[in-house]
């Protein structure tokens, strides 16, 4: 096993949790407004306004928590080690108990490449038990096409 394996095992290995115990985003010190959507980024707000413009504000940008873990981390990825001379380098957030009001332990200093493996782990691992929805319009085709050409590979025509 890689250490940059054994890195990502250890990040992944507490699930991040719902966005529990917060007042919605209108009560995020600096957001301007907040939004009408109130929804965990785990249930899809990273589709709606709030979690992608709360991201991008200077509330996310001086947020004590992420400054604390950018420095923590010696402006370095924690899985490839990457400084910000190397790679984009994102606050990836382990839990969203505390969004608005991030604490260094909330949060993990990554560089893009890593975060997007991250981010993908973890949501294979949310939908891999999930059942797949059944739709009553599909209809399998009577003779599929093969998958490849069976005479290619007997040496035929």
């Amino acid at each position: 096993m890689t250490a940059h394996h054994t890195k990502l095992e250890a990040l992944l290995e507490k699930p991040p949790k719902g966005m529990n115990g917060t007042d919605g985003w209108a009560s995020i010190p600096g957001f301007p407004g907040g939004v009408v959507e109130d929804s965990a980024p785990a249930s899809g707000a990273s589709d709606s306004v709030g979690y992608p413009t709360y991201i991008g504000s200077h509330a996310w940008k001086t947020n004590q928590g992420r400054l604390a873990e950018l420095r923590a981390s010696g402006y370095r990825c924690r899985i490839c080690n990457a400084s910000r001379a190397e790679a984009r380098l994102e606050v990836h957030h382990r839990t969203y108990e505390n969004l608005g009001r991030e604490r260094m332990a909330d949060l993990t200093t990554l560089c893009a490449p890593c975060h997007v493996v991250v981010t993908c782990e973890l949501r294979a691992r949310r939908y891999a038990n999930q059942p797949v929805a059944a739709t009553a319009d599909f209809v399998p085709s009577a003779d599929p096409a093969p998958l490849f050409d069976s005479t290619y590979a007997t040496g035929g025509v």
